[in-house]
């Protein structure tokens, strides 16, 4: 079962409508303003509620937060994980943002944003921990 534990959290402007966006990444579009990341985009957290476009949507930028896995595949626990590029139709669909295993050896164009604490099957809620800055991978 997907756990939380909130550290810090922010409240953002949504710059698109997240309302099916709920436990995705999402990336900064300006300096209070927040978008669904995307595969090589750098996140700053996930997004905890589903705000529509102009609302404010709480961001958790450090903790272990719910995470929605990619349509296709699951992601094992202590799995290194990003964002997913585009947005699956369903069903079973997967918005923009959705988590993805990231492999440090073959993705070098993509941001590990965090590790995999409880694991999920696709298109499921696993958790997340997330502990600051992304990096990008080296192949």
């Amino acid at each position: 079962m997907a756990v939380e534990v909130p550290v810090l959290t922010k409240s953002y402007v949504a710059g698109e409508d997240l309302s099916l966006s709920q436990f995705v990444f999402v990336k900064l579009y300006d300096k209070d303003t927040i978008v669904a990341a995307g595969a090589g985009e750098k996140a700053i957290g996930i997004l905890q509620d589903d705000p529509k476009l102009g609302a404010m949507g709480s961001v958790m930028l450090i903790g272990e937060s719910k995470m929605r896995c990619y349509a296709s595949a699951g992601i094992a626990i202590g799995a290194a994980v990003g964002a997913s590029a585009v947005v699956t139709p369903g069903p079973p669909a997967s918005p923009k943002g959705a988590a993805i295993t990231v492999t440090e050896d073959t993705d070098s164009d993509l941001y590990i944003i965090g590790t995999c604490t409880v694991p999920c099957d696709a298109n499921g809620i696993g958790s997340c921990l997330l502990g600051g800055t992304p990096y990008r991978t080296s192949a």
